[in-house]
């Protein structure tokens, strides 16, 4: 690796769990790297920044689409154009997150504001060969842009002391009989919290717990509060409701109390981050089996449901299920495909075609 050549990673927050792990992942294979966040000036500085030779671009609506007024929208994009002239001289690698801006009211103009940026990029990443044909499906890719497969580092340098279900359960003073499905995640429309609650509750099983648990809109969170109210009527089931910020000390104990974990999203990512979290944690999930995840590891260790009339019966078997029966296997594949330093290597080897 030329140690005189710069990655950039834009946008970076140190907050971000997710970008920290690809700092180190870059860092592991010998190359500078800075981070670099927009402003509202300059949403594109990482551009014009005099020491980068290659810039990794991660959730792009943060450039052009973290508003809900167009007219600020319009700025910012225009901006872009003269931006773009700074990458003359530098490289621009696009990492596929998502298909589309999940909360956008102008998909149709961030579509082609996105296919914009793809028309500078020189090379694509993607977490799985299904997501890479799903995006390049859905926008032109430049025939001169290079495509790899760079699997989602696990979370094993973020949480290193993990403790048993045992000691787990003991500590949130939950029933060491109780089953426990938990639902991390920022409380929003297309994570399908509204749907899991329904089925969750239509079960009404005993001895089961269901966590949701994340920050969120105010007004949708109050929905959600509307509706536990209304379904909870009556149900021997138990759900918990944690709308705020969950410290990474606090998920850690959760993910290792639950038994399964709930990742039921309406609208698909391509890059999702909250599967990766269980199986760091060796943890089942149930979900939706039409997307990504199917492809992140083998459908035999989940709860995937392929039909939405057989979400009921699949959540059922989940609840009824041995889970840690599958740990080790989830586990292990954790290790062999999400490890820091196996993720690592893929960059080292896909990075040399630019510096």
């Amino acid at each position: 690796m030329n140690e005189d050549k710069n990655i950039s990673i834009t946008p970076f927050t140190h907050k971000n769990k997710y970008s920290k792990l690809i700092s180190i992942a870059l860092k592991k294979t010998g190359a500078k790297v800075k981070m670099i966040n927009p402003n509202f000036l300059k949403p594109f500085r990482a551009f014009e920044d005099k020491d980068t030779s290659l810039i990794i671009m991660y959730w792009p609506q943060v450039f052009f689409s973290n508003t809900k007024n167009p007219i600020l929208n319009f700025i910012k994009r225009k901006i872009f154009y003269f931006q773009k002239k700074k990458l003359k001289n530098k490289k621009l690698i696009f990492s596929i997150e998502n298909y589309s801006v999940h909360d956008s009211k102008y998909q149709k103009s961030d579509h082609n504001f996105t296919q914009q940026i793809l028309n500078e990029a020189n090379g694509l990443i993607a977490s799985t060969s299904y997501a890479l044909k799903k995006f390049t499906l859905k926008f032109k890719i430049p025939s001169s842009v290079k495509k790899t497969i760079i699997p989602h580092t696990n979370y094993n340098l973020i949480y290193k002391k993990k403790i048993s279900k045992k000691k787990a359960k003991k500590i949130m003073n939950f029933d060491l009989n109780k089953k426990i499905c938990f639902a991390p995640c920022n409380i929003r429309p297309y994570k399908g919290i509204e749907s899991l609650i329904s089925i969750f509750f239509k079960l009404n099983l005993k001895n089961t717990i269901l966590i949701i648990a994340g920050n969120g809109n105010k007004n949708y969170i109050k929905k959600i509060k509307k509706l536990i109210e209304i379904k909870s009527k009556n149900k021997i089931s138990e759900l918990i409701f944690i709308p705020e910020y969950i410290s990474d000390k606090k998920i850690s104990i959760f993910l290792s109390a639950c038994d399964f974990l709930a990742i039921d999203y309406r609208k698909e990512p391509a890059n999702p981050g909250t599967p990766i979290l269980a199986m760091t944690f060796g943890k089942p999930i149930f979900g939706n089996g039409n997307g990504v995840m199917p492809h992140l590891i083998n459908q035999k260790y989940m709860f995937f449901y392929k039909k939405k009339k057989d979400k009921l019966k699949i959540l059922k078997k989940a609840f009824k299920s041995n889970c840690e029966k599958h740990s080790k296997l989830i586990l292990r594949h954790s290790k062999e495909y999400h490890d820091i330093n196996v993720v690592s290597k893929k960059f080292g080897i896909f990075i040399k075609k630019f510096l």
